[in-house]
Formats: structure tokens, sequence, C-alpha cells
């Protein structure tokens, strides 16, 4: 079974369908209920990846929906939370700004060799991280559970390592266009 209806695919939609629960309890000032979606939605990031290595269920609609899911997750959330307060605008800057220069890279290098190939890198998978650890410590500090010094940290070097990972991706694009003579196809 290869087609969206496989279950994999079916614990990604139903985290994408977590994401109206997630922005409402976030706009309602509710950390404590919108903790709780974003762990779930976690919890489902990791246990649909382990269904499909395990079932032998990856597919390509999948490995799109899986990133499409944590991304419209993080970045939403990001943007609600500077909007409300307290992530300031810079850092969704920041985020926003690599997801859309790696995202027209990505089409640039479609149109120049025909691939889409976006591999994850080990720097994008650690800023990915970085960034769901921001959410939930941004949300347990709304909850008073964490120090403001220590959240400011982990803004500071999420917003490095989402900086670093996407220069690494820029490099990689830049070495991937080069491969090939200008004007041929």
């Amino acid at each position: 079974m290869h087609g969206v209806a496989n279950f994999p695919n079916l614990i990604t939609t139903l985290r994408l369908l977590l994401l109206p629960a997630f922005l409402t309890f976030l706009v309602y000032r509710r950390p404590g209920a919108a903790l709780a979606v974003l762990l779930l939605a976690a919890f489902s990031d990791a246990f649909d990846g382990l269904v499909a290595r395990w079932l032998d269920q990856k597919t390509a609609i999948g490995s799109f929906l899986d990133p499409l899911a944590d991304k419209l997750l993080s970045v939403s959330g990001f943007v609600t939370l500077s909007l409300i307060g307290p992530i300031p605008a810079w850092f969704v800057i920041v985020v926003i700004s690599r997801d859309v220069i790696i995202s027209l890279g990505s089409l640039v290098l479609y149109l120049h060799d025909g691939r889409l190939e976006i591999a994850p890198s080990w720097t994008g998978k650690t800023a990915m991280l970085a960034q769901f650890a921001t959410l939930v410590m941004t949300l347990l500090l709304q909850l008073s559970y964490v120090d403001e010094g220590h959240w400011m940290l982990l803004l500071a070097i999420t917003a490095v390592l989402t900086v670093v990972s996407g220069l690494q991706y820029v490099w990689r694009g830049l070495n991937r266009a080069g491969t090939r003579p200008a004007g041929r196809r």
C-alpha cells in the first residue's frame, strides 16, 4: 500500500489536523493545552516514521507531508507566539527566511537540472529539534516553569542553528548547481 491511505500517512494527516487546535489554544492563551497538543504532534511525528519503516510503507507523499506538517506547526506556532508574545519578531524572520530560501533554492535547482532533492542534513534536523524545543520552552515559560534567561539562551542557540543549517543547504545547492555546464540539459 503506497498511497495516501497507508497508516503512517494517516498519522501524519492527523498531525496536520492538530494544527487548528494548537493555534486556537495559543491565541486564547491556553499554554498548557497548546503544550499537550504540541507534544501529541511530536509523538505522532516520531511514531509515523517508526511505523513507516517497520511496515515498509515509506511513500513519496509521506516524505512530503511529514516535513510539511512539522514546518506548518513550528512556523505557525512561532508567528502566533510572536503576535501575542513572547517570541520576538526577529526570530520568526530568521526561521521563515531560512525556509523560504531553501524552498526557492530547491525550485531553482529543479528548474536547473530537473531533480527535486531536499535531503535532510544533520544540521537541518538539529535546527528543527531546537525549534521544537524552543516552542516547548516558550509554552513552559508562559506556564512559569522555566527561567526567562534559559529561554532566551535557547532562543539564541536555535536562531544560530537555524542560520547555520540554512547556510549548509545553500552551500549544498550551490555545489549541486555547479556540477553541470550551463546550457546543457
